[in-house]
């Protein structure tokens, strides 16, 4: 059964009991009982009824950004909002969030995507049916409103600057009125999206956060790592993404990688030791998808060799061969059409 973080869950119970509107009284239009916030995790499907029927018993519109701009801390985060506010800018502080998103709400999906000169953080709920059922696959507006507008919050109290995002968009149907999320946010509000999501430009991603603490960091990094571990979440699919984003950019080593991940290339290193898994393995899969990936979007074998780092197409040639048993010929042809449902296909 997913969970999800009490703190966070305790954002909005807290809040409604400063509005008059007693703890007991949100569980109990819930149907749960009155034990249910005492434990760390609380079932994730407890915690989006929770945050339905808080918001709709307020009948506050514009809660989310009520929420985050008042009452958000990183305490409400646990582990993930003190690592991330020890992380050197604000792009390594939302690596943090994207690596341990799970210790917040498993029921979530956070990814950090990269288009030219802008960086994008999507958070959605789990769409492969596990975390969360079919009609669940939204989170109520509150809470969508409330996650992407943290973004920004903490960046702003941890930046000491009144940075704008290019543009947010969310998943739920636009409201009668918008001006309040435009107001807080500052830059065009989409709706309807496949994804929740806000939108950096470069400059802001590159911010000094003034909470940077690099020795405090590292203890937090290993904490949470056990903190994963123990729910079951320390895959790799964090520093696959890491190598892919990077790969492009001239030679990939451990340092690099786990720059873009805010760690430590010691903590990388031994993280992939206890996986059994190679550093070159991973970048050998991540440039074999890449070769694959342009050649059938038509780019020629001197242009893809020079951006994934080949001497020249020969070596690439014998790369490809190597990786997936089939000439450059060949794996230029798709062998059959790909489609995808992930939400960041499009």
């Amino acid at each position: 059964m997913a969970t999800v973080l009490t703190a966070w869950t305790r954002l909005i119970v807290d809040y409604a009991a400063r509005q008059g509107l007693t703890e007991a009284e949100v569980l109990a239009a819930t149907g749960l009982p009155t034990e249910a916030l005492t434990a760390p995790r609380i079932a994730a499907e407890h915690n989006q009824d929770i945050w339905t029927h808080a918001a709709l018993a307020l009948g506050q519109p514009d809660l989310g950004v009520h929420l985050s701009e008042h009452t958000i801390t990183w305490r409400a985060l646990g582990v993930v909002g003190m690592l991330a506010r020890t992380a050197p800018t604000v792009e390594h502080a939302l690596a943090v969030g994207a690596r341990y998103h799970r210790l917040i709400k498993e029921s979530g999906e956070v990814a950090l995507q990269r288009r030219g000169e802008l960086l994008v953080v999507h958070d959605w709920p789990a769409q492969d049916g596990a975390a969360l059922a079919p009609a669940r696959r939204r989170w109520p507006r509150a809470m969508a409103e409330a996650i992407i507008a943290n973004y920004v919050t903490l960046a702003r109290q941890w930046t000491g600057v009144e940075l704008t995002p290019r543009e947010v968009s969310f998943q739920h149907d636009p409201p009668e009125r918008a001006h309040q999320l435009e107001r807080f946010f500052g830059c065009p509000v989409r709706f309807a999206a496949p994804t929740n999501s806000v939108t950096f430009h470069r400059d802001v991603a590159l911010l000094p956060l003034a909470t940077w603490d690099q020795d405090v960091q590292a203890q937090l990094e290993d904490s949470a790592r056990r903190e994963l571990a123990a729910l079951g979440g320390d895959d790799l699919a964090d520093v696959v993404a890491a190598i892919s984003a990077l790969l492009e950019r001239g030679d990939l080593d451990v340092t690099r990688v786990a720059r873009h991940l805010a760690t430590s290339p010691r903590s990388l290193q031994r993280r992939l030791t206890e996986r059994k898994a190679s550093f070159r393995a991973l970048v050998d899969s991540a440039r074999c998808r890449r070769a694959v990936t342009l050649l059938q979007a038509g780019h020629s074998l001197e242009q893809i060799a020079e951006r994934i780092g080949f001497s020249d197409e020969r070596a690439l040639r014998r790369a490809l061969r190597r990786w997936t048993g089939r000439t450059a010929r060949q794996v230029s042809r798709p062998m059959s059409p790909m489609t995808s449902g992930s939400p960041l296909a499009a």
